[in-house]
């Protein structure tokens, strides 16, 4: 018999499969396509703040460590895969809707705790974003010395092609 719990489970992933245009949850459940492991992922990620991984895993057909290898999957998926951040996206929304029920009917506080993991994987993202703005800046920098230089190059190229009246004009 399901719980009030489950049958919430239940009805978040439908909907955000309806979301995604998933037409079929049973054809392709099974499968590790890397779409479909996307899709999983992205919800699972979404869904572990509030929930244990069994109960997640339920939700899915799957066992627990596969919601833990899910989930630990999910900065390299967000680094790599545009979709999936698209998905992840798509997942993020809808368990911030249903955040309320999902707290009340859990069997334990779940949710507080682990909301300070998602601050920190925020910071994290904020921290990787900031990285790559002092890094382009770097790489900008010494754009504009290779510029020069080039510049500097093509300039005493011209004065060594010069006939040698230019280049006493020149001096």
């Amino acid at each position: 018999m399901e719980s009030k719990r489950d049958k919430l489970l239940i009805e978040i992933r439908d909907e955000y499969l309806k979301r995604l245009e998933v037409d079929d949850f049973n054809e392709w459940n099974g499968s590790r396509k890397r779409k479909c492991v996307e899709i999983r992922g992205a919800l699972m990620k979404s869904l572990h703040r509030f929930c244990s991984d069994t109960e997640i895993g339920d939700s899915w057909g799957k066992h627990r460590t596969t919601v833990l290898y899910s989930c630990r999957q999910h900065e390299s998926y967000w680094r790599f895969s545009n979709i999936y951040r698209m998905y992840y996206s798509v997942s993020e929304q809808l368990v911030s809707k249903y955040s309320k029920k999902l707290l009340s009917t859990s069997p334990r506080r779940v949710g507080v705790g682990r909301m300070s993991m998602s601050v920190r994987s925020s910071n994290t993202l904020e921290n990787e974003l900031l990285r790559l703005k002092v890094e382009i800046d770097k790489r900008t920098d010494k754009i504009d010395k290779l510029n020069q230089e080039i510049h500097d190059i093509e300039k005493k190229i011209k004065i060594l092609n010069a006939p040698e009246k230019e280049i006493q004009d020149f001096k």
